[in-house]
């Protein structure tokens, strides 16, 4: 019985959609409901869309340069440490690291750089599939360099570098930096600004000579099978090593963090859009509601409960709220789908594009849709809606039969 009610129910809420020629459904009202609602939800997928591939791209490409765990280890006994980290589950590799800033030389160009000094397996690992010249499997003994700290300081592959470490050694003359000239043995693009822009590699050995490391090291990156799991291992690294270990939500995890909020700040900014196109629907249920009085009443006088009757109207506001949703889904799922020709269409004018590498810190950004994230712009839109008939169709469900019949 309850199913043909709602039958009904729904047969009646529809014929007042359509009724006098559709007029409700293309009225002004409800037309910029269904246009607001549609516009909402479609920025909604688009912005989270893009916010997931910005973090999810970030997140590999910085973990990809840092390790996922990093072990403060300035003393000359590292290879036994790294012996003993193998032990860890889950550990996948583990390379000393020195790290420090100085000046590179080539022609009259100077500029300041990050240098890293690593073993030259280690560096194979790090940066294979990012080397754009030079053969990553072929890295001779030399420096490589970010693609964009390359063209700074006008170098290409081949070239010689000079290094100036601020560290200093004793001469006859008095203290003057150390420096050593490496052939440019390969170039690589990360993605990432930071790095493209800023970093560069060389033999460990030679970095320990530079920055005054003797036969010790920095630290030691630890990369891991699962990255979700940093925090069991860091565990089980600091109890067998004794040494200050840290891991990649505590280097990186305020920035990750402020990503987060931001990615949750924009949401509830860009819902406010949704939700008030979705309280238009208020004045179109409103009409709707001042042009059936006369058939409320009679339904009302046939028996129709009042909740029956506040029912109809509230499926007039779904309705809307199904008709926007449905069309922001499809138009938010396209844009974000397609967003690099859109990108590319506007580069084509001239006038940039939506996504400047230097300003967002990486090249291009790819769009991850989630299917949880839809599924909340969806229930938000719709439940919007739902709310936003609810007092018209109270408004509906009080009126007295009797007052409107005799007046009618």
């Amino acid at each position: 019985m309850s199913g043909g009610v709602m039958g009904l129910e729904w047969l009646l809420a529809r014929r007042y959609i359509q009724s006098n020629g559709g007029r409700f459904l293309f009225s002004t009202a409800t037309v910029l409901s269904i246009l607001g609602i549609c516009i909402g939800v479609a920025t909604l997928i688009s912005v989270t869309s893009v916010m997931n591939g910005f973090s999810a791209k970030l997140l590999s490409s910085i973990l990809g340069m840092n390790g996922h765990i990093t072990i403060h280890c300035n003393r000359p006994d590292y290879p036994n440490v790294i012996a003993e980290i193998h032990h860890v589950p889950d550990v996948v590799s583990a390379a000393p690291v020195i790290e420090g800033q100085a000046l590179l030389k080539y022609e009259n160009n100077i500029m300041g750089a990050v240098v890293r000094g690593m073993h030259m397996c280690d560096i194979h690992r790090k940066l294979h599939g990012y080397v754009v010249r030079g053969d990553v499997d072929m890295l001779e003994e030399g420096i490589v360099l970010g693609f964009r700290l390359a063209e700074s300081i006008g170098a290409d592959y081949g070239d010689e570098i000079t290094i100036i470490s601020p560290e200093t050694s004793p001469t006859i003359f008095g203290a003057v930096p150390r420096t050593k000239t490496y052939k440019v043995t390969g170039i690589f693009d990360v993605g990432v600004y930071e790095y493209d822009s800023a970093f560069a590699y060389i033999p460990l050995r030679d970095s320990q000579l530079l920055f005054g490391y003797a036969n010790k090291i920095k630290y030691i990156e630890v990369f891991l099978e699962d990255v979700t799991k940093s925090s069991e291992a860091l565990v089980e690294i600091a109890r067998r090593t004794s040494l200050k270990v840290e891991d990649w939500k505590v280097q990186q995890g305020q920035y990750f963090r402020a990503l987060e909020l931001e990615r949750d700040a924009m949401f509830f900014i860009l819902a406010l859009i949704v939700i008030v196109a979705a309280f238009n629907i208020i004045s179109g249920i409103s009409v709707l509601v001042r042009d059936k009085r006369g058939a409320i009443a009679i339904m009302r006088t046939m028996g129709v409960s009042r909740y029956a009757v506040m029912r109809i109207f509230c499926m007039c506001g779904a309705f809307i709220g199904i008709l926007g949703t449905s069309f922001g889904c499809i138009l938010g799922v396209a844009f974000s789908a397609n967003i690099e020709n859109i990108n590319n269409f506007f580069s084509s004018f001239g006038h940039g594009t939506l996504f400047e590498s230097i300003a967002y810190c990486l090249e291009g950004i790819s769009p991850e849709m989630m299917f949880g994230d839809i599924a909340r712009v969806v229930m938000l839109s719709l439940s919007a809606s739902l709310l936003a008939a609810v007092p018209p169709a109270i408004v509906a469900a009080r009126q007295n039969p009797v007052d409107i019949l005799r007046y009618e």
